[in-house]
Order: C-alpha cells, then sequence, then structure tokens
C-alpha cells in the first residue's frame, strides 16, 4: 500500500507540472512555470536516480524555471 501511495504522489505531481507548464505556455504565466518547476523536482530526482537516459529528467525543472525566468522579465519590461 506504502508504494502505491508513493507511485500516485508522483504521478500526481508530474501530471500536475505538466498541466501547469501548458498553462503557462498558454497564459505566459510566470507564475504557472515556477509551480510547474516546483511539481518536477521530487519525481525528477527519484527518476534520475535509475540507470540509463533518466539523467535527462534532472534538466526538466531547470528548463521550466528558465522559463518561468525568461516569461519574468519579458512582462516587467
Amino acid at each position: 500500500m506504502g508504494l502505491f501511495l508513493v507511485a500516485v504522489l508522483l504521478w500526481g505531481l508530474m501530471i500536475t507540472g505538466l498541466f501547469l507548464a501548458t498553462w503557462g505556455l498558454w497564459k505566459t504565466s510566470w507564475k504557472a512555470f515556477v509551480w510547474s518547476g516546483a511539481a518536477f523536482i521530487l519525481p525528477s530526482i527519484i527518476l534520475a536516480t535509475q540507470k540509463g537516459l533518466y539523467n535527462l529528467f534532472l534538466l526538466l525543472p531547470f528548463l521550466v524555471l528558465g522559463a518561468a525566468y525568461i516569461t519574468y522579465k519579458r512582462k516587467k519590461g
């Protein structure tokens, strides 16, 4: 039961992060990008501990947070 709850939490964070990233692209909202990056941090750390190309998942929160920074700078001026 414990592993099931962890899986639900991680998939929930991934789906939430993907939804917020899509929302951030659609509405050009830097706040949505920040929350999306925060939601992607824990799943990306866990997936990066696996063998192979899963290490690339560590780039995902940084890319989303970079998009938040770019969006924030464009809206600010």
